[in-house]
């Protein structure tokens, strides 16, 4: 009970940035109904900006002492999974986490109208993966989709507090050589 405050008070900041975030960029939405191409295109092309982004800010935030200690901590207080240990986070954290898929958005922006049901796929699937990865549930559809990081990864990363620093593809850590596994 005493972390309600912090994930109560994450969910009202996330869920007003997202009313004002889509009030703010509505004119540059494409609201009608996206061939599939441009749909998985446009999810696919998000999900990749915010993980390379997500990956080095969150070593950042491990190898920054000042940061580890005031900032990420916060969310490493969580040594057994929970789900909504995600929302667990010092609001610092999750702002700098929401650049990558606004950096994501801008440069589909630049170049075509961004979808609406591309926006709000995306922000489905991110949150449900964020719960799936701080759920401790090993989810065989999810366990077996290739390049995505399971949950061992994410539960080993709260562990030792070192590497392991992806959140939705574990080709980060493995081109950065900061995979491990419980044998390591």
């Amino acid at each position: 009970m005493e972390r309600f405050p912090l994930y109560f008070f994450n969910f009202i900041v996330v869920a007003i940035f997202g009313v004002v975030g889509v009030s703010v960029m509505y004119s540059f939405f494409d609201t009608g109904l996206p061939s599939i191409w441009v749909f998985l295109g446009q999810v696919i092309f998000v999900f990749i900006i915010d993980d390379v982004w997500f990956y080095f800010m969150h070593r950042y935030m491990h190898k920054n002492k000042y940061l580890l200690k005031k900032v990420h901590s916060i969310h490493h207080r969580a040594h057994t999974p929970f789900p909504m240990e995600y929302l667990y986070t010092h609001p610092v954290e999750w702002m700098l986490g929401t650049i990558g898929p606004f950096v994501g958005y801008a440069i589909i922006i630049l170049v075509m109208p961004l979808n609406i049901y591309s926006f709000w796929a995306f922000a489905l699937l991110r949150n449900l993966h964020e719960i799936h990865i701080h759920s401790d549930l090993n989810l065989p559809l999810l366990k077996n989709i290739p390049l995505i990081s399971p949950v061992e990864d994410h539960d080993l990363h709260h562990a030792k507090l070192d590497g392991n620093y992806a959140s939705t593809f574990r080709i980060w850590d493995r081109i950065m050589k900061t995979h491990f596994t419980k044998k390591k």
